[in-house]
């Protein structure tokens, strides 16, 4: 199988923020999942930036919480972190 390859002079954490500033641009509710892990909370932490810059509606968002049942303490109490976080940036968290 051929691979295309792509070069851009944007770094990955700018692609990421290009292309969530584009999921919250038609105006429909957007669901982000967590689970308290590095991936999820890298993800929190720039659409949380972009919350708070004002470059996206936190009325839109809907983040729940994933529990994986094998999850160290030490995530879950994160994603608490993080749930009064998005709490009082007026985003819903189930």
């Amino acid at each position: 199988m051929a691979v295309k390859r792509a070069y851009s002079s944007k770094d990955c954490v700018e692609a990421a923020i290009s292309r969530i500033k584009n999921v919250f641009s038609n105006g429909l509710p957007v669901y982000l999942c967590t689970s308290g892990g590095k991936d999820s909370i890298c993800m929190e932490d720039i659409v949380y930036k972009l919350i708070q810059r004002g470059e996206i509606d936190p009325k839109q968002l809907t983040v729940i919480f994933i529990d994986e049942e094998a999850i160290y303490d030490c995530c879950i109490d994160l994603v608490k972190q993080w749930r009064k976080r998005f709490l009082v940036a007026g985003v819903k968290f189930d």
